[in-house]
């Protein structure tokens, strides 16, 4: 039986990452721990736990992240005060140092579980994005937490112990008819557009398109041009599916295309993603004149855009087994038909990766 319930809030998975990692550390110090995302919480299921710890991400304005609206609306009515009373609580709160209503997320969550009746073991800790919230966790997490959590557990037991508490998030929900919602697998697009006739952000706003008829979760939209295009990449979800398109000719790659294959193989580590189990789809875009010179200059285009899908390769992120089109020439090619087909294969890998 778990004696800590480890829930996360998370919009682009460092908050996952963050809790499983703590389960794991917690398994050394002799903690049996459970992970559960908190979309699928319960109030009922929540109420019954020992002792919880969250770690929290702050989402836009001060928001929570989409998993974690349900929890925050609970936790912030005033009508629950007192629900978890003789409940333990830690949290651990990620924020951005660059937006208005910094961390206010775990600020909330903490003062909330207080507010309900929680005691808190441990204090908060507060993490930002802005400079290394890896740093951040690791100092909240090494100071003092084990020992707050032993102690913690030591009181439970001499309380009478966690036989009382359910066994996990599902612990009671069959018996209240209550089915967690499933959480989809986020659709990240990117696009690499040759400055002077591309057609990869058409493309890719054709696949964006597609995508959605298909009720795909895309998540955003992001040219790689943008310096910020690797964070985006770092930041991503759990699990979730890179969508790249780039232009590219028979001389090679666009630039935007070269700079994130530069950029990846500079900053990133040889497998520094893999823990992530992203996918990529990979579509390489040409812009031929005539079928003549498409044909002749495929195969070169082809090869010229290989070195996207290894630099990800490389990264950890492995192609999405899903057979799908990997080469478009919108010059000659049905655009449209293509891009559906493309859209098609992403989304059933994104059915496939939620229910795995």
């Amino acid at each position: 039986m778990a004696q800590v319930q480890i829930y996360f809030g998370s919009q682009t998975g460092t908050a996952e990452c963050f809790a499983d990692e703590i389960a794991e550390e917690a398994e050394e110090q002799g903690i049996q721990c459970e992970v559960i995302d908190l979309q699928a919480f319960n109030p009922e299921t929540f109420k019954s736990h020992k002792l919880v710890l969250l770690v929290v991400s702050t989402y836009g304005e001060g928001e929570p992240t989409d998993n974690a609206v349900q929890f925050h609306k609970w936790a912030s009515d005033p009508r629950n005060d007192g629900a978890l009373k003789g409940q333990r609580f830690t949290v651990m709160g990620l924020g951005d140092m660059n937006y208005t209503k910094f961390n206010n997320m775990g600020m909330m969550t903490d003062q909330s579980l207080e507010r309900l009746g929680g005691k808190r073991v441990y204090q908060r800790g507060v993490g930002d994005d802005s400079q290394d919230i890896a740093a951040d966790f690791q100092a909240w997490k090494t100071e003092a937490l084990w020992k707050a959590l032993k102690a913690a557990i030591a009181d439970i037991n001499k309380e009478g112990g966690f036989e009382a508490a359910s066994a996990g998030a599902g612990g009671n929900n069959d018996a209240e008819g209550f089915v967690p919602p499933p959480r989809k697998t986020e659709v990240q697009l990117f696009y690499a557009q040759e400055e002077a006739d591309g057609a990869a952000k058409d493309v890719c706003d054709l696949v964006e398109e597609q995508l959605k008829k298909h009720d795909a979760d895309v998540v955003g939209v992001q040219s790689l041009s943008d310096r910020k295009a690797l964070d985006v990449v770092k930041k991503m979800a759990k699990r979730s599916i890179a969508v790249v398109i780039t232009d590219c000719s028979a001389e090679g790659l666009c630039g935007a295309g070269r700079k994130i294959v530069r950029n990846m193989n500079i900053d990133l580590d040889s497998g520094a993603l893999a823990d992530k189990e992203l996918s990529l789809a990979f579509l390489v875009v040409g812009t031929s004149t005539n079928n003549a010179t498409a044909a002749a200059s495929k195969e070169a285009i082809e090869k010229g855009g290989q070195t996207v899908p290894k630099a990800f390769d490389r990264a950890g992120v492995k192609s999405l087994k899903n057979s799908h089109p990997t080469f478009l020439d919108a010059g000659v090619d049905d655009v449209q038909a293509v891009a559906a087909s493309f859209a098609a294969a992403v989304a059933a890998g994104a059915v496939q990766g939620a229910a795995g």
